[in-house]
């Protein structure tokens, strides 16, 4: 027999949830109205001929549509996102440490330009996921973004722990200088960057503080190059004449005739020699394809560190600190002709350390700092990727195991790639740097994807929702009844 009061049609033990106008869950006070229709009761989802969770199958048609749970999919969206996040974080990062490389403990350096990365990743990927209203099933946003920024901390104090270890021993095999070749651009763009040839006049600057039988070598070079004073001691004659302006910037063709100088020729007797090489403008004797991978191997081999400046906007910056890293040098870069001096007398007198995101001069025991490079930059960047996956809502979410796995499988295929491109291939630090951010920002992750059913006097149609929280109906007395009577189960006992 139907019971009036009853949802399900006559309580679990009378009946067996039928009534006597309709099929199974039909009654007066069920999910439809008196009626042969489908189970539910009429012809469109969960109503009778009105609104859905109608009790008599009479009211207002158009009742809210219910969701219910579809099929997993990728989440190519929040993909896309960490993408852009990445470029607007890795390019901070990346000024960051082009900013302070040279004027901060370089540990602390390094730990700050990973914090800081993280830190914008965490603070773009959390807002994003919030805004979409991505954190459901219990997360607390609260705990997200905490997680995210204890990770941040983390990472700083272990990237400061880590370069430390790596700078330690095997010293690049350079001493004090015992003399000074200077290099000197004579190209056609120098009569606009440089027309007071103050380039020159800086050479004594550079000199003031040595000896007077402290000897050096200048060399001028345009499209061709041509020694313009031998390697003689400061006492035997002045500061030469520029040659004359023009022409093209053969950077790849100087730096490669004075190596075989230093080999073969002329300046093979200097006695520990530092070079200094002083430019405005890119190379025209090295097109797209052609790295500077053998300039700095010529150099490695012979002992000699190159320091580099780069004078206005259009000096090849990347180009001046990679031939300086790879080679033990400094680059320093000034805007005008106001600097030079002060800039070519700091370039030529520091040498550069060794850090995890630039290239490594050669020291005893390479493979070892090989080695610690992979294991060190694959951790910090697995921290980083927990910070990231944490922020959005994804490293304690048990029903998508997709963003921890890649996690686990990029951090290291990432560090060991960074390790060959830079040191093995030659690629320029700036964009093997950029390619490591970007492998560990991206989320690899999945979502539900929700079902909407029409609701009732709909014609039943479906439609697919992304839509985040659990499934939504109305909330009514019925309903309250309904779940106090699924959570005491079918015998009355909760």
């Amino acid at each position: 027999m139907a019971n009036s009061n009853d949802p399900f049609g006559g309580g679990w033990g009378d009946t067996s949830f039928e009534n006597s106008g309709g099929t199974g869950f039909s009654g007066n006070n069920n999910y439809g109205s008196h009626n042969t229709g489908t189970p539910f009761g009429g012809g469109s989802s969960y109503g009778g001929s009105g609104n859905a969770f109608d009790r008599n199958g009479t009211g207002a048609p158009g009742g809210p549509p219910m969701y219910t749970q579809g099929k997993r999919v990728f989440n190519l969206p929040l993909l896309i996102v960490s993408a852009v996040f990445a470029l607007i974080a890795m390019n901070a990062a990346l000024i960051v440490h082009g900013t302070l490389e040279n004027k901060l403990f370089r540990p602390l350096c390094i730990g700050i330009t990973l914090a800081v990365f993280l830190l914008i990743m965490v603070i773009l990927l959390f807002l994003f996921q919030n805004i979409r209203g991505a954190f459901g099933g219990g997360q607390d946003p609260g705990k997200m973004i905490v997680a995210g920024l204890i990770s941040v901390v983390v990472i700083l104090i272990v990237g400061i722990l880590f370069e430390f270890i790596y700078e330690l021993g095997g010293k690049a095999k350079f001493s004090n200088p015992g003399s000074y070749i200077i290099v000197i651009d004579d190209s056609g763009s120098m009569e606009s960057s440089d027309p007071g040839y103050v380039r020159y006049a800086a050479i004594e600057t550079i000199l003031e503080d040595t000896a007077p039988d402290f000897p050096y070598a200048v060399y001028s070079f345009n499209s061709d190059v041509n020694c313009i004073r031998e390697m003689a001691p400061r006492s035997q004659g002045g500061i030469p004449a520029s040659p004359g302006i023009g022409g093209g910037t053969a950077i790849r063709g100087t730096l490669l005739k004075i190596a075989d100088d230093l080999e073969n020729g002329d300046l093979k007797k200097a006695k520990d020699p530092k070079i200094l090489f002083l430019s405005d403008g890119a190379p025209t004797d090295m097109g797209l394809f052609r790295s500077a991978k053998p300039i700095i191997k010529a150099y490695q081999k012979l002992g000699v560190s190159i320091s580099t400046v780069g004078l206005g906007g259009g000096a090849s910056k990347s180009l001046m600190k990679q031939i300086a890293q790879g080679t033990g040098g400094v680059c320093i870069s000034v805007d005008d002709v106001d600097g030079l001096k002060n800039g070519m007398k700091e370039a030529i007198e520091n040498f550069s350390g060794r850090d995890l995101l630039t290239l490594r001069i050669v020291p005893e025991m390479d493979i070892l700092y090989c080695i610690e490079r992979i294991v060190f930059m694959g951790l910090l960047g697995l921290g980083c990727m927990f910070g990231i996956l944490s922020a959005a809502g994804l490293l304690l979410d048990k029903t998508d195991d997709l963003a921890f796995i890649t996690a686990l499988i990029r951090f290291m295929p990432a560090s060991i790639l960074l390790e060959i491109l830079i040191q093995a291939v030659g690629i320029p630090e700036g964009i093997v740097d950029r390619l490591w951010f970007l492998i560990i920002a991206l989320v690899f992750s999945t979502f539900v994807q929700r079902e909407r059913n029409a609701g009732g006097g709909g014609s039943g149609s479906q439609e697919s929702r992304n839509q985040p929280g659990q499934l939504r109906g109305q909330e009514n007395g019925f309903d309250s009844k309904v779940k106090q009577r699924q959570q005491q189960g079918p015998f009355g006992f909760s």
